[in-house]
């Protein structure tokens, strides 16, 4: 159960006095927008609440958080030398874009395009003259590589042999409704390798262009918000699987965020809603409803740091000098008994 916005419209129509409607449809020309601006405007305040009294940030609600994983692809080599690239009319750019002529059983692996998105692989090329290096395919198919605007003026005649393709998955698609990380990038469960860096975009970018490029363990990630996708650096040289926590965007699933607000929360959201009416409302009025419902905030802020934060866990304190459920205690002199044996 979540909290719904058409409850909180139909109790913020009614105190305004236009009947309890769950759509505004019964308030006077020009009111429903403000009925449901009101009841937006509470909701959104709820997921990002003020600053507790002392604070200088938001509280961050434990149910707003989620965990997810990448899984980053072998690289894949197409080459002369493996046979997968056709040793007879050969690779070949014209006006930038490489038609690859893939033989064998090559191919472009499936994980690194589809038909809307071209920003999955950066892919190293040798063998193909002014067209050597790594680039991130402009536009990426099954059978041709368009490299970037810049290099639109290219043309390399066919080569036969020498010629290789190498693609590195170093993008990834961050999970749905992530709005940023809740700690750092991990390894899967028993590597032992060091957890990964979260950098600015722009400091990615700058290590790509600044540093020479090696494949190996990645090391930093970061997050294009604009493709909603997250980016390694450096480039994997093998399959990798990266745990990471995240933080949901507070206005996914209805467009208001009420269905991410779990149904134990109405009767504050309501409150909210009611306080910021109160400023609306033709009936003379005292703050009763912004006074409510800043207490109940701060209870709830209170309630779920209890509940989610890691020292509230269980008890982690000493229980060896009180006696519990089996014969085991801890006498003043330091001395354990277990099962009445003295140790």
């Amino acid at each position: 159960m979540a909290v719904a916005a058409s409850v909180i419209i139909s109790e913020v129509s009614h105190f305004l006095g236009y009947g309890y409607s769950s759509t505004a449809a019964s308030a006077p020309t020009g009111t429903a927008s403000l009925i449901t601006n009101i009841a937006d405007r509470a909701l959104k305040d709820f997921l990002m609440p003020p600053p507790m009294p002392g604070e200088r940030v938001s509280h961050v609600w434990s149910w707003l958080r989620s965990n997810s994983a990448a899984y980053l692809n072998d690289p894949y080599t197409a080459s002369h030398a493996n046979s997968k690239l056709d040793a007879s009319s050969g690779p070949v750019v014209v006006n930038g874009t490489i038609t690859f002529n893939f033989t064998g059983g090559g191919a472009v692996p499936t994980w690194a395009f589809d038909s809307t998105d071209q920003k999955t692989t950066v892919v190293e090329v040798s063998g193909l003259g002014i067209a050597d290096g790594w680039h991130i395919p402009a536009a990426l198919t099954a059978t041709n590589m368009t490299l970037a605007a810049a290099n639109a003026d290219l043309d390399v005649t066919a080569k036969t042999t020498g010629v290789s393709f190498t693609f590195y998955q170093v993008f990834h698609d961050a999970a749905t409704h992530f709005s940023g990380f809740d700690g750092p990038m991990v390894h899967d469960l028993n590597i032992s390798k060091p957890h990964l860096e979260v950098i600015p975009w722009d400091t990615m970018m700058n290590m790509y262009s600044a540093k020479t490029i090696s494949p190996n363990r990645p090391q930093y990630v970061s997050y294009d918000e604009k493709l909603s996708k997250f980016m390694f650096y450096p480039p994997p040289d093998t399959d990798y699987i990266l745990r990471y926590g995240y933080l949901n965007d507070i206005t996914h699933t209805d467009g208001t965020g009420s269905q991410v607000i779990p149904d134990r929360y109405e009767g504050i959201v309501i409150n909210a809603a009611l306080a910021i009416a109160e400023g609306y409302a033709d009936h003379p009025n005292n703050g009763t409803f912004a006074r409510l419902y800043a207490q109940q905030l701060q209870s709830a802020v209170a309630q779920d740091r209890t509940v989610s934060r890691v020292e509230y866990f269980g008890y982690n304190g000493d229980s060896s000098d009180k006696r519990t459920s089996f014969p085991k205690y801890r006498d003043p002199n330091n001395n354990v008994t277990y099962n009445s044996t003295l140790y």
